[in-house]
């Protein structure tokens, strides 16, 4: 639980951190908005998602601050902005002053809506005002306001252009960057009223948030996608283990063809998985090749079993022959060492045949490290075949995570992550327990 607990706090500030503001994502009506009316719909319409969405909150339960920040700036709904008049805080060390410069810029914004659009200087002044909400230079600022000032002399906004240019001055002139409390951190508590808490609560009840790329549940893509990775994987895995093993032990043997299988299984493990996928595409599925024996990808829905499971047979193959070479590599190591022990010479000189002590005795002990890549290779399972399912364009996990990375849709792409957190959990925790059920001497916990 405590594993489970730090990845999710992981997830959830690299989501913070990605790029973009989440809401402007989904409101193409914000780049749109060419009229005073589209624009004032447009703002009611963000406004109301960061709240819908509760991303005016804190972060988390506590925050840290220099102690000349203002509270009030926590307050400001639209993220970019807030984030830039933080930062313009934090510069200048001069919070108060910084929190009325923003209360007297949106004054400035609501009385520029409120003139006719046909004014010549109308989108201008609009465009001025969406920049000093999001210039954190104090400076920079001032000299826009200053333009501004000489722009709207003798019009209806001269006044208030004038308190504007007055607050800009006091958070200019005014304020004291050298200041110690800059230095001095002030924590505030929050309480459950914060994104984290709301997330986890969320996630616990299996609510993943909604996707940006297409406002579907993240739940119901993940469980779209989830069977095909699961079968895809689950059938690579039985036949990793099944075939690998077997090659390692007889790798073990001083028996004829050692070296090729060897040597083979080098080749195998060496070689590229997108490489050999894509030749896989191009050779076997192209009748102008004269090899299109298998179908060029997709599951085959709608075909018969025969005919899906057809499907699967390229993909199956480029998931399993690198691993399969490990796998048997590994085994041959395990049963070498074993096979070289004092308890094995024992068992022979007492005259127990070859195949009794390979089998009852050496592979028993050789076996432990399958249980460690098996319950491994368990937690891998959804992130294990990104390049398989996009280059053999299967709609699985691993396919979902690309196009989530592509299109930046950040919940989707934490949901996988966090799932992904939970099968590792899960395969440890099996993993555990089977060296319990292969050795009753392990004692678990």
């Amino acid at each position: 639980m405590v594993t489970l607990f730090v990845v999710s706090l992981l997830a959830f500030y690299l989501s913070k951190a990605a790029p973009g503001d989440p809401v402007a994502q989904q409101m193409a009506e914000m780049e749109s908005a060419a009229t005073n009316a589209d624009r004032r719909a447009a703002q009611r319409s963000y406004a109301a998602a960061i709240v819908e969405r509760h991303l005016h909150e804190p972060t988390f339960y506590l925050s840290v601050h220099p102690a000349t920040h203002s509270r009030a700036l926590d307050s400001i709904v639209r993220l970019d902005v807030r984030a830039a008049m933080t930062d313009m805080a934090e510069a200048c060390a001069c919070g108060g002053a910084v929190t009325n410069y923003y209360r007297h810029i949106e004054q400035f914004r609501e009385a520029t809506a409120a003139l006719p659009d046909t004014l010549a200087q109308y989108d201008k002044w609009m465009q001025a005002g969406d920049a000093l909400l999001l210039e954190s230079r104090r400076q920079e600022a001032r000299r826009t306001v200053s333009d501004l000032r000489k722009q709207t002399r003798d019009t209806r906004l001269e006044f208030v252009v004038r308190d504007l240019e007055r607050a800009a001055d006091l958070v200019a002139y005014h304020s004291h960057p050298k200041t110690l409390l800059r230095y001095i951190p002030t924590i505030y508590y929050h309480g459950t009223a914060n994104q984290y808490h709301r997330w986890w609560t969320a996630l616990l009840r299996g609510d993943l948030g909604r996707s940006y790329a297409d406002g579907r549940p993240v739940t119901d893509k993940i469980a779209d996608a989830l069977p095909i990775t699961l079968l895809l994987d689950a059938v690579s895995l039985v036949l990793i283990f099944v075939l690998g093993i077997p090659i390692g032990v007889y790798l073990t043997l001083a028996r004829p063809g050692r070296q090729w299988v060897s040597g083979g299984l080098f080749l195998l493990y060496a070689i590229p998985t997108f490489w050999l996928a894509t030749l896989c595409v191009v050779f076997l599925t192209h009748p102008e090749y004269g090899m299109d024996w298998f179908p060029a990808g997709g599951t085959g829905a709608g075909k018969s079993l025969l005919g899906q499971a057809w499907h699967y047979v390229l993909p199956v193959f480029c998931l399993t022959y690198g691993s399969l070479a490990y796998v048997a590599r590994q085994m041959q190591q395990g049963m070498q060492l074993e096979w070289a022990r004092d308890y094995v010479r024992a068992a022979r000189a007492r005259g127990f045949t070859r195949r009794r002590v390979l089998w009852g005795h050496a592979f028993r002990n050789a076996v432990f490290p399958m249980i460690t890549i098996a319950a491994q290779a368990f937690g891998g399972l959804l992130s294990g075949a990104v390049v398989v399912e996009y280059v053999f364009n299967l709609p699985g996990i691993g396919r979902l995570m690309l196009f989530a990375i592509q299109a930046q849709d950040w919940p989707t792409l934490f949901g996988i992550l966090m799932l992904t957190a939970v099968m590792t959990i899960v395969g440890n925790l099996l993993g555990d327990l089977a060296y319990k059920y292969a050795n009753p001497l392990v004692r678990l916990g």
